[in-house]
């Protein structure tokens, strides 16, 4: 018997995310801070002819239909913030707002200590580990290592060398990843971590730095040529060094460039003005030369293609700077209205917040709400903040969400509550916590306990 060949075509329907280079873009936009959306514009300029800056002090206000005496040509388009693709442009007259005083709020620069410090008072940790922590963060040198002596700092603070080191690892914990460290093999080895790279390869980079000393991470090619890795690992390892931070705390010292704030918060007694950042970008126009230059009969068909291609990329740039600049808003007035306890009253009113709660109330996807919050600056009456500094985890009770802080808070006082001949366990804890209506596990109690400085079960038991 024969056997036979047969070819079947199957049909099958898939589901497939295609991005344009027109949504990235606009992602990549949307997701961009001040300081790196300046220097795409500046590179996207010179790249596309039929865009430019426009001269003189006019801003674009894309938001507002008030009169003015000012006029400009801009691009309007039926766009929402949420959905990246779609929209048809058109060019019409529309009256310019007055520009923002800007003046009246400048932002100084924010420097490591202010960032660093902010995360301190929202940690939930009590008021002595906060005054160490304060003590660390102002002995970070300029590339945010700490240098100073465990022992020596233990008896200048009066505390224990056990105490000083708790918080450094807490410190350690904080943005940037890596700060803190006492050396580069510990900086290193946080950020690796951080990065979540497997445990085999950062004994690797550990034996590699112990081995060629803290250079090595500077000339790590020569460094790989004398270990007898593959040729791919080598370069797996050479990829995963080159996000490697070495210097941390650089990008905020004073020789280092300014982080602009992306959108002003304005305490008005008890409301709020928020306002975008846009005195540090360039107002954007497509020129007219190529505009009018398109309405010529006797233009060849090759050159034609090539304006009209410039001019839509012009568009999109456009476009994608006013939904950067919606999104920003809508979500930046949705933390205001959730947090306004933290603006009207300090970090003791932080509440807990998440993504989740700020797109329920923008009605915009999780993701965009991670993306305009990551890496943005807003300047408060605190001091510059970033937008997702704010977002703090919490625990769901039936009573609401109560911080972290404040679970640590009740953990104390329940320990402080037990019988003295009987101590509770962690695992009891959790119990009279879900009792209460917090939903915790038994680990997560052990940790906060040890957060507290609060000793076992044994050890208080011993001590009683």
């Amino acid at each position: 018997m024969k056997n036979k060949l047969s070819v079947n075509l199957d049909i099958k329907p898939q589901h497939k995310l295609i991005i344009s280079p027109q949504m990235k873009l606009s992602l990549n936009i949307l997701q961009m801070n001040m300081v790196d959306i300046i220097k795409e514009i500046n590179t996207i300029i010179e790249d596309n002819p039929t865009l430019e800056e426009a001269e003189g002090p006019d801003l674009f206000n894309w938001d507002t239909d008030e009169k003015s005496n000012k006029n400009e040509t801009i691009i309007e388009h039926n766009q929402d913030v949420d959905n990246i693709e779609g929209g048809e442009f058109q060019y019409r007259k529309k009256t310019v707002d007055n520009e923002i005083n800007y003046e009246n709020f400048v932002a100084n620069p924010l420097t490591l200590e202010e960032h660093l410090l902010f995360q301190l008072r929202i940690s939930g940790i009590d008021s002595l580990s906060k005054a160490i922590g304060e003590y660390i963060i102002g002995n970070l040198d300029q590339n945010g290592y700490f240098r100073l002596d465990i022992n020596e700092v233990a008896k200048e603070l009066n505390v224990s060398i056990n105490e000083v080191l708790d918080v450094l690892k807490l410190i350690q914990r904080f943005d940037p990843a890596g700060i803190a460290s006492r050396n580069l093999k510990e900086c290193i080895n946080i950020q690796l971590y951080d990065m979540q790279i497997d445990k085999v390869v950062i004994n690797d980079i550990e034996e590699i730095v112990d081995t060629m000393g803290e250079a090595s991470i500077y000339n790590i090619q020569k460094v790989l040529q004398d270990k007898n890795y593959s040729k791919d690992y080598c370069e797996y390892l050479n990829y995963i060094l080159k996000k490697i931070d070495p210097k941390p705390g650089l990008k905020y010292s004073e020789n280092a460039s300014y982080i602009y704030p992306d959108v002003y918060i304005q305490n008005l007694n008890s409301d709020f003005n928020v306002f975008v950042n846009e005195r540090d970008l360039p107002v954007l126009r497509v020129n007219d030369y190529y505009l009018k230059l398109l309405e010529q009969d006797n233009l060849d068909e090759k050159t034609k293609e090539y304006i009209e291609e410039k001019i839509r990329k012009a568009e999109w740039v456009i476009k994608s700077l006013k939904l950067r600049k919606q999104a920003i808003l809508k979500v930046t007035e949705a933390i205001v209205d959730y947090q306004r306890d933290f603006f009207l009253n300090g970090y003791d009113y932080l509440k807990p917040m998440r993504l989740k709660d700020i797109a329920n109330r923008t009605k915009l996807h999780e993701s965009t709400v991670s993306r305009v919050t990551s890496g943005k600056y807003a300047h408060t009456k605190y001091g510059l903040i970033e937008l997702k500094m704010l977002f703090i985890k919490g625990y769901d009770t039936v009573d609401g969400t109560l911080s972290v802080d404040k679970i640590k808070k009740l953990i104390s006082s329940i320990i402080k509550e037990e019988p003295l001949e009987s101590p509770f366990s962690d695992k009891k804890i959790s119990e009279i916590l879900m009792e209460r209506g917090v939903q915790i596990a038994r680990r997560t109690v052990t940790k906060y306990r040890e957060e507290l400085k609060i000793p076992s079960k044994i050890l208080r038991k011993k001590e009683n």
